[in-house]
């Protein structure tokens, strides 16, 4: 049986080096890290000679969007048409400055996503591209394919089998998968990742467990999880934890690796200090 799951836990175990990659295709570069994936984009941005279309979910007024946004302006001066399509909702807390720049340099910035819609309208009853993708999902979908997915994933699809807070499923001899709760707690931020929605899973594999918690602040529900080897926990404020947050949780977690993602602009760097005795592993996965 093919499982879209295990290529999205191959993949994040390969980014925190759990993994070593043993043969790759001729041809096919596996990449493992943030620095080789920009390396190899800020490749791509020089060698345009008439055009760039670039969309992206999040481009960050950091080290790295500047990079890419000085890439991007270089090119419009030599004269290639430039064009960038960007999420609006997760991009909306970033200073409108980094865009007004590009678009002042003659970059052309197009937004999909109504903020306002996606907080008051939409938001309680639909799922957005950053917890399900439809066309990545189709994509990497073969004949014999699982798809495991909470129910309003699986009313979005419209295809797959539903798995939910407290529901096991042993996908093979030697890999089993755990959903448990993920939702947010904080008084006003309910509505982003409301309480039994979302899914966060405990993935064993030969023994090794893998916590990937989904988009959930530090709930008490954390402090059932045992024998955690690795932790990935999403440090996003408001959508889902503070660094505070983070550290509470792997407290409670105990696992012997965290690796914090979905984290946008928050500074980690005290992370590592907060948490001695835990392995943190500061990785690109914003």
């Amino acid at each position: 049986m093919k499982l879209f799951f295990h290529k999205v836990i191959f993949f994040l175990l390969l980014l925190g080096g759990l993994l070593p990659l043993r043969a790759q295709p001729a041809g096919l570069e596996v990449i493992t890290s943030g620095e080789r994936k920009w390396e190899l984009l800020l490749q791509d941005i020089a060698g345009a000679r008439q055009t760039i279309d670039l969309e992206y979910y999040l481009l960050a007024d950091d080290a790295s969007g500047r990079m890419i946004r000085d890439a991007l302006e270089e090119k419009v001066r030599e004269g290639v048409r430039v064009r960038l399509l960007i999420e609006n909702v997760t991009n909306f807390s970033i200073r409108k400055a980094y865009y007004r720049q590009m678009e002042a340099s003659g970059i052309e910035v197009r937004y999909f996503t109504d903020p306002d819609a996606y907080l008051w309208n939409v938001l309680p009853d639909f799922n957005f591209r950053d917890h399900l993708d439809a066309e990545a999902i189709a994509a990497l979908t073969k004949e014999g394919t699982c798809l495991l997915m909470n129910q309003r994933s699986r009313d979005q699809y419209g295809s797959g089998e539903v798995i939910g807070n407290g529901e096991k499923k042993q996908l093979t001899d030697a890999i089993l998968l755990e959903a448990v709760p993920a939702y947010n707690s904080t008084e006003g931020r309910e509505n982003f990742h409301p309480k039994g929605n979302g899914n966060g899973y405990v993935l064993t594999i030969d023994g090794l467990r893998i916590y990937i918690a989904g988009d959930t602040e530090d709930i008490p529900e954390m402090a059932a999880l045992k024998d955690i080897d690795v932790a990935f926990l999403p440090v996003n404020q408001p959508f889902t934890m503070t660094v505070e947050q983070c550290v509470a949780a792997a407290k409670a977690i105990q696992p012997k690796v965290l690796i914090p993602y979905h984290f946008s602009n928050t500074d980690l760097s005290t992370l590592p200090e907060l948490l001695p005795g835990i392995d943190v592993r500061l990785r690109q996965m914003q």
